[in-house]
Formats: structure tokens, sequence, C-alpha cells
């Protein structure tokens, strides 16, 4: 579990909760995060009809499924103008490279995808576990993906990146 704790302003620290004997900044479980205020742009994707509203996964480890598969409906909203909405659950059954309700990363998904097509949420619907029976062949979407990148883990990419669009993102959490 990890608790998001303000500093000031412009600053955070994210301590791990694993050891609260311990409340020292300097601690090995704790990352420091200085993120400036941003001069540019103001970027809030929110608007645009872009974006699908926000899942909720529930019990299941599927964050990664839920991050992938919202980066690839807005990125083929902002290129195609169509925003559909596609199935986690097909990534959590489908995707062997990642684990399920047990975890996984962006990346892996999106390589995944790009051998893949994938499918509509409505016809692969989200059940909050790994059923072990994958729906890749069912009403397949009009989406596949050629391509992605990976930002480098530092602002000014990230800040650069969502000029672009909506980016996954993946925070790796120890509970």
């Amino acid at each position: 579990m990890t608790n998001s704790l303000p500093v000031n302003d412009h600053e955070f620290i994210l301590k791990s909760t694993e050891d609260d004997t311990s409340s020292s900044e300097n601690d090995a479980n704790t990352v420091k995060i200085n993120a400036e205020p941003w001069e540019g742009k103001e970027v809030d994707w929110r608007g645009e009809n872009i974006m699908n509203p926000i899942r909720e996964q529930m019990s299941c480890g599927s964050c990664w499924a839920f991050s992938s598969i919202a980066a690839i409906e807005s990125r083929n909203a902002i290129m195609n103008g169509d925003l559909f909405k596609l199935s986690e659950q097909e990534l959590i059954d489908c995707d062997t490279t990642n684990m399920g309700c047990d975890g996984g990363l962006p990346d892996k998904a999106f390589r995944w995808a790009i051998d893949h097509n994938l499918v509509f949420r409505d016809t692969c619907p989200y059940q909050a576990a790994q059923t072990n029976s994958c729906c890749s062949n069912i009403h397949q979407a009009p989406v596949q993906i050629e391509d992605y990148t990976v930002i480098s883990n530092d602002v000014q990419s990230m800040r650069e990146a969502i000029t672009e669009g909506p980016i996954a993102n993946g925070i790796r959490v120890n509970a």
C-alpha cells in the first residue's frame, strides 16, 4: 500500500506503509517526486469525446488491462474519430504474457494487441476474475494496434506525451 503525503505545493512523498514505525523522509521505502508547476499547455482530454467513463476493476488486479484499453480506445478516437468500448476481459483472459488478475504491464498488453484483434466490451464483458476462456475471436472491433512507444520515466517526457493523447501508466505497489 502506498500513501501520497503532500509536502508543499509542488512536491509529494510516496512512502510505503510496510514499515509504519519510521516516518523519516530518508527511508529506503520512500520516493520523493518533484513535480514543478507546468508552464506549458494545459491538457484535459475528458471533454474531447476521446475518453470513455472510468470503469471499476473491483478486486481483480487488472489495472494494467484497464490502463492499456483506455489508452488504445483514446488513441483510436483521436486518429479515427470513433470512441469504442473495448474489452479489458479479453486482455485478462487471452494475454498470457501478463498475469490476469495477478497483475501485468501495459507495454506487454500493447505487444499482445499488435498481434491480436481486440473485441468489444459488450461481447466480452468484464468479470472481475480470470475466466480462462479467451474471447479473442468473437465480434472483433475495427481497432488494430500497429506500434506503441514506451515513454521515459521522467516528468518532462510524460508532459510531452500527454499533449498528443492520454497515456497508459503503471505504478508498482508492493502491499
